[in-house]
């Protein structure tokens, strides 16, 4: 549902599964559904008929963010599972209209944050998990692109719920959540000065994790930039890879950049800076993530696991992005109260 920019990667990923055939294809534009007219599948305006016609096993919410909600409680309705774009909905009650959906049709919902699904992150995880950086101390990351202007020219682009902060920094926000633990507090300032739209054109975070752990994050979707997740890892084609990582994670013992996983460390416990420090690269192959995500749905929907990322999840990520709002129109501090779920 949804044949938009998201949209189109995930039917990609669908058609490239052998684990996952596309039963159809639906978007309210009919204009949309004419790129996919060498497609051998269903395409159609309403998912209401669809639903009814083809009892699909799990859809495919990839709308704008303020229809997030609505596709996805018609679909839970129908009995239908869910893959739902991030973030996962505009706002916390939102949120809460699809959970309940979903307890009453009892059909699991799987947030689309593809970029877990990624082995750099598994590795990165696992390195931070596993103590080679020692204690967790700070982490540094930016987020810098200069979106093309045809990119604001839908309506719905120029509003906060499609700025960098709903729409690119959640994902940045979920892995360090993931990598760091869970958010205690954030201060943020944000700014509209370049393109005097309703949707900020950057933000500067600090942010305190229940670790003890410091951080720091900035973004813009205005800016000429090689340091962003995209460009690190050619993870999007429109975005020529530069192999420029765009997070550093500082610990005791050693420091990691992200997510290229270079690990810098002085070969000896308890080291100081008059020890000469090394890189020690870490490489693997490549495995497309929204491949890797879909074919994850497909086991879920069957019923062989588990949401890697729940709706409640992915809901605490959507608290802290609208903590940041928060925080830059008021100027204080936000505390969250953040636990670790499943």
């Amino acid at each position: 549902m949804g044949a938009g920019t998201a949209g189109q990667r995930h039917i990609a990923a669908i058609l490239r599964s052998p684990c996952t055939e596309l039963a159809a294809i639906v978007d309210v534009n009919p204009e949309s559904l004419q790129q996919f007219s060498a497609i051998d599948t269903v395409r159609s305006t309403s998912l209401h008929d669809t639903l009814a016609g083809l009892q699909p096993d799990g859809v495919v919410v990839a709308t704008p963010t303020d229809d997030h909600a609505r596709s996805a409680v018609e679909v839970l309705d129908a009995g239908v599972a869910v893959l739902l774009e991030k973030p996962a909905a505009a706002t916390l009650e939102e949120a809460d209209n699809i959970m309940a959906a979903a307890k009453r049709a009892n059909r699991p919902v799987l947030v689309g944050h593809q970029r877990r699904y990624h082995r750099q992150v598994e590795e990165a995880a696992s390195m931070i998990d596993s103590g080679q950086l020692g204690r967790l101390v700070l982490v540094s990351g930016m987020w810098g692109v200069r979106k093309h202007i045809g990119y604001y020219q839908p309506e719905w682009r120029r509003s906060p719920a499609a700025g960098p902060i709903m729409i690119n920094l959640t994902h940045d926000i979920d892995l360090l959540r993931y990598l760091c633990g869970d958010i205690s507090e954030l201060f943020a300032y944000s700014d509209h000065s370049v393109e005097n739209l309703a949707k900020e054109d950057a933000v500067a975070l600090s942010l305190r994790f229940h670790s003890g752990a410091l951080g720091t994050f900035a973004a813009s979707d205005r800016v000429v930039s090689p340091w962003s997740w995209e460009f690190a890892t050619g993870e999007n084609v429109i975005c020529p890879e530069s192999g420029q990582n765009c997070i550093h994670f500082f610990g005791t013992e050693a420091s990691l950049e992200f997510p290229n996983l270079i690990m810098w460390k002085q070969g000896k416990p308890n080291a100081d800076w008059t020890g000469r420090i090394s890189p020690d690269p870490c490489q693997f192959p490549y495995e497309e993530p929204f491949v890797r995500q879909i074919e994850h749905f497909a086991d879920v929907v069957m019923g062989n696991a588990k949401p890697r990322v729940t709706l409640a999840d992915a809901m605490q990520n959507v608290e802290a992005a609208l903590a940041v709002f928060e925080s830059a129109r008021s100027g204080r501090s936000i505390q969250l109260n953040q636990d670790s779920v499943v």
